[in-house]
């Protein structure tokens, strides 16, 4: 590659190089010394460090390599220790600043350092913080810098009242910066920087650790703003009352406290100021650590009460779409009904959204009555079997459960009973009638492959023989095709036993009917499908139509399973559940709007999420990353092959053992593309005001005590 690259001019191998993360830049980097200067302008370009002896080293090499120096375009650097900022330090450091002052664009300096900055000029700097007080050489440094965009000075005000000299700083003081766009910093900072001329300025945060006793300052606040936050502020009526009378053009508002005892103080506060924002769609509430709840720890009644908070703030702002809660959840209202649903993907999370229709109670009854009356297979005898022997035990029962669940879907969105499939011929009786049946697959094809309409339009599609493979010759081993078709006659025609039949989106929009084909690209549609073992009933059909209905029955138990939390003292104690639990005899219930769109939601999460990652259909997701072979624990024990219904190569435990150890560098830079794409795009399901959401997902995860970690890290 050196030999290829190294005639290039350095310009255009940077260009080439920035496409290559970060740890293959140091690698390339001993190649030449032509690439040694290639990779060190990229490795300097951008410097964060948080380790005190990191950034006294990386000071020594911006003060005395002044080539490296000029390469640094972004500078942010923190001091926790004060005690470790010495006056030798100090000199270092500043001499570091002043061989990066012709090429730097943003400088972030967390911690008192501000005395480093004094007398120096960054002729193309546009981004400035600093964890200081706002003192003379803060306020002088702004002067000399009229063109940043962005100023973040996160200490209070320190200026003397009155001008001490004729090139002094005092609280009097203007300073025109016509191009400042987002200012964060004291309140009495508001009349130096915020004049009205700052047409430009769109976002103002607040500071302040104390008791702001005149609201004045809000006058100094340019009435054009789009956004306003306060942090550790201890609030009083009289701000939320300036606030409402000035600002009332603001889109997104920020409280953040320090004291508990001001919650009721800010939500009074907003019940009289949220119906003067008539443009407010996204608010964020940020209490103090004491009521901050870990992930880990959240449950269901502090779900409850945030969504009884944002009911009530919801009466008031009718535009608000977007919340971050007392709890740190984040908050966000259904496109089209509005229903506020809070965006924590974990099973305590879903299964709060599950309560919100008609449909738990009536899964969680049907779902124990089946494992209750399950035969179950002895610890030792599973792990004697193989693969196959495991999917052979499992499957019906599997079958079963999907078509329970699929009974009370299918109900809930209307759409009445599909009439009976005919029963697939077997391999046998394909092989004796093969040239018959090659005649007229067509027109059987055509016959018999027909949609029928539920009540609300959405066609009724049933068993499909072309699956949603990867392309794989796998070959099925003796029996499994008879266990397969025989497992389809399992309560065929009882009355509260069908597939699933609600359509279904993927990452990308489109949309996938159950049991059928998914599209294998943009543009493309489901042309119908072909019953299974009517047209081309062969080895290979079915085996596409065993790993099709696996694929499509796991999705369908998964979803039922759900409804069961915590899943673990549900399984444990199922026959405590199945006389607990109320016996209904009623037929479901048709589910408004409302609840459809939530169903939906629920039914693309976890299709995108937990299956469509495994199946290797293209069909968004982590599409294609389900290994042959690889086996997906289930709930309750049950072990099943997602991806290939447990239908493996004739490849050795060896060759698999080595190709499971071999991961690559590509192989985790693939797989963060795909986490990427798995699960749901926020603005397919949530008011997208002003394109908030962008191209963010959900996926359904893990929480740990601050992230949810995605499921599909675990596969």
């Amino acid at each position: 590659m050196a030999g290829n690259l190294g005639t290039l001019p350095p310009e255009i191998i940077g260009e080439i190089l920035d496409y290559l993360p970060p740890k293959k830049i140091h690698r390339l980097a001993s190649i030449s010394r032509k690439f040694n200067a290639c990779c060190s302008r990229i490795a300097h370009r951008d410097i964060e460090l948080h380790d005190f002896e990191r950034v006294k080293r990386c000071c020594e090499t911006l003060a005395f390599n002044h080539t490296a120096a000029g390469y640094v375009k972004r500078l942010s650097l923190s001091f926790a220790d004060r005690s470790e900022v010495t006056s030798q330090f100090t000199r270092l450091l500043r001499s570091a600043l002043q061989n990066t002052s012709n090429g730097l664009r943003s400088l972030e300096l967390h911690g008192t350092v501000s005395s480093c900055i004094k007398r120096l000029t960054f002729p193309h700097l546009n981004h400035f913080q600093i964890d200081s007080p706002f003192n003379p050489d803060v306020a002088l440094f702004l002067v000399s810098h009229p063109n940043l965009e962005r100023v973040k000075v996160l200490g209070p005000l320190n200026l003397a009242i009155k001008a001490r000299g004729s090139g002094g700083a005092y609280q009097g003081m203007s300073i025109a910066m016509p191009r400042l766009k987002d200012f964060t910093g004291p309140p009495g900072a508001c009349p130096i920087l915020l004049l009205p001329s700052s047409e430009a300025l769109q976002d103002v945060e607040l500071t302040s650790s104390g008791i702001i006793w005149n609201a004045d300052f809000i006058e100094s606040v340019p009435h054009t703003i789009k956004a306003l936050g306060f942090k550790e502020f201890t609030y009083r009526q009289g701000l939320f009352d300036s606030v409402g009378r000035r600002l009332t053009g603001i889109t997104k508002l920020t409280l953040g406290f320090s004291h508990p005892n001001q919650v009721e103080v800010v939500l009074d506060g907003l019940v009289s100021l949220l119906p003067k924002l008539e443009q407010l769609y996204h608010l964020r509430l940020t209490p103090p650590a004491v009521l901050r709840v870990d992930y880990d720890r959240m449950d269901e009644s502090i779900l409850d009460m945030d969504y009884a908070i944002l009911s009530k703030i919801t009466d008031h702002c009718e535009t608000l779409a977007v919340c971050d809660s007392f709890s740190t959840l984040t908050w966000a209202r259904l496109a089209t009904s509005g229903q506020w649903l809070p965006l924590f993907p974990t099973p305590v999370g879903i299964h709060w959204w599950f309560q919100r229709t008609q449909l738990c109670t009536r899964l969680q009854r049907r779902m124990i009555t089946h494992l209750a009356n399950e035969e179950p297979i002895d610890s030792d005898e599973e792990d004697a079997m193989d693969e196959d022997d495991i999917f052979k035990q499992y499957q019906p029962n599997i079958h079963k459960l999907a078509k329970a669940v699929g009974f009370i879907v299918n109900r809930s969105f209307g759409l009445d009973a599909a009439p009976p499939l005919p029963r697939s011929p077997s391999p046998s009786a394909t092989a004796n009638s093969s040239s018959k049946h090659v005649g007229n697959s067509n027109a059987e094809g055509n016959g018999e492959g027909d949609r029928s309409t539920g009540g609300n339009g959405t066609p009724n599609v049933h068993s499909n023989a072309s699956a949603s493979g990867n392309g794989n010759n796998d070959s099925i081993p003796h029996g499994i095709e008879e266990d397969i078709d025989s497992s389809l006659d399992v309560d065929e025609h009882a009355g509260e036993y069908e597939q699933l039949r609600v359509p279904i989106r993927d990452f990308d929009g489109r949309v996938l009917t159950p049991y059928n084909q998914p599209p294998s690209g943009p543009g493309s549609s489901n042309v119908g499908p072909s019953h299974m073992g009517v047209s081309g009933s062969s080895r290979e059909d079915i085996r596409r139509e065993a790993r099709t209905m696996a694929l499509w029955d796991t999705f369908a138990s998964v979803l039922g399973f759900v409804t069961l939390h915590p899943v673990p003292i549900f399984l444990a104690n199922v026959e405590m559940f199945d006389r607990a639990l109320p016996v209904i005899r009623t037929p479901p219930p048709v589910l408004g709007d409302e609840q459809q769109e939530l169903l939906r939601l629920i039914m693309d999460l976890v299709w995108n999420s937990f299956i469509d990652g495994k199946s290797g259909n293209g069909g968004g997701g982590k599409s294609g990353s389900g290994g042959k072979g690889r086996k997906q624990k289930k709930a309750g024990g049950q072990t099943n092959s997602v991806a290939d219904a447990g239908i493996d190569d004739e490849e050795s435990e060896e060759e698999k053992e080595r190709k499971r150890q071999v991961v690559t560098d590509d192989d985790y830079e693939r797989k963060d593309v795909k986490e990427e794409r798995s699960g749901i795009k926020l603005m397919n399901y949530f008011r997208n005001p002003h394109d908030m959401w962008q191209e963010k997902s959900l996926s359904l995860g893990v929480a740990t005590d601050s992230v949810v970690v995605p499921i599909g890290q675990f596969f």
